[in-house]
């Protein structure tokens, strides 16, 4: 396996070297060239001083439980066309005891700023409501299923066909097993698909030698379908995956099991492995120096990489685009 730092990986692209030298304009720390749209999109989430899941275009219960309500909150594309966008699901991290969706606000905003629709769920977590991990993996699901019932609700008609499950920590493990848990109906029947993931820092083994140590179950029976290492199959659909060698939560050596799974399982990855960073590769904005560095690190990286995925996808065809039409006029009139 070969790791890479993201400036390894940038080099590797058509900008070359020398662009690796341009400073970005919110911070003088020197990163790679910035196009005039990154610029104005880094300033844009820059130029709030606070931002929160509040600041979302829509709100929206997408379950009831008893310990309490649960909502997604939907940031519109900020570019045309809005309709059949791709759309990014954000699980934010806690360690399945805390956390809130405003964690993922401002990389929700940059991502609407890019034309995507952005979902980022609530979901129980042990401090607040006394549940277990496997609840937020529920709710997770159940997130995802909302949010492909409700394609065109209020006039947001993301494309269902290119969803994109994306977190941190625990957040990544609840994107990676929502997406290959196999207990989503609408990504079993057609009526959705992953087509890429995105996971920073993320809990990858949920056996009890991974980060749970048992509260996903002790035995095969038990964690398997609940952890992404044991989850990952061939046709799994391609992840960009980022891990801080310093990682004292996470252990680095589960981000190499993970890669070496997926290297042995022919799966599409992009791995990043950060010599210098700890449980924290970027995933959520700061006003630091340091921090806003990784955090438009970690957008840029899984912007291209989105990119990437989204461009080999093909086209479907008029007859295809007809019948998912009807399919979908048929089901709005049930």
């Amino acid at each position: 396996m070969a790791t890479q730092t993201p400036f390894t990986s940038i080099l590797k692209t058509t900008l070359g070297a020398a662009m690796m030298l341009a400073a970005c304009t919110i911070t003088t720390t020197p990163t790679h060239a910035l196009s005039k749209y990154a610029n104005d999109r880094i300033k844009e989430v820059a130029s709030h001083t606070s931002y929160y899941a509040a600041n979302a275009d829509k709100r929206y219960t997408y379950a009831t439980r008893p310990e309490r309500d649960l909502e997604v909150f939907v940031w519109t594309p900020r570019t045309a066309p809005r309709e059949d966008a791709p759309v990014i699901v954000m699980y934010h991290g806690g360690g399945w005891n805390g956390g809130t969706p405003s964690a993922f606000a401002r990389s929700a905003l940059y991502f609407a700023l890019s034309g995507y629709y952005v979902v980022t769920p609530n979901y129980r977590v042990k401090n607040t409501d006394g549940t277990t991990p496997i609840d937020a993996v529920h709710d997770a699901e159940a997130a995802l299923q909302w949010v492909i019932d409700n394609q065109g609700v209020d006039g947001m008609d993301w494309d269902n066909q290119r969803i994109a499950l994306y977190g941190s920590s625990a957040g990544s493990h609840l994107a990676m097993t929502t997406g290959l848990g196999g207990r989503v109906a609408g990504l079993n029947n057609g009526d959705a698909n992953v087509f890429a993931y995105a996971a920073f820092n993320s809990v990858y083994d949920g056996s009890p030698n991974g980060y749970g140590k048992g509260r996903l179950g002790n035995t095969i029976e038990e964690y398997g379908p609940y952890s992404p290492l044991h989850l990952a199959h061939k046709d799994m659909d391609p992840i960009i995956f980022t891990h801080g060698e310093k990682d004292t939560t996470v252990p680095y050596s589960k981000a190499l099991e993970f890669d070496q799974r997926l290297e042995d399982l022919g799966v599409e990855k992009e791995f990043l492995s950060y010599a210098n960073y700890g449980h924290n590769t970027g995933p959520y904005y700061s006003s630091s120096e340091g921090g806003q560095t990784a955090w438009m690190q970690g957008v840029y990286n899984v912007e291209d990489f989105l990119g990437k995925q989204l461009t080999a996808i093909p086209e479907p065809s008029s007859l295809a685009l007809l019948s998912m039409t009807m399919l979908t006029l048929i089901r709005r009139k049930k």
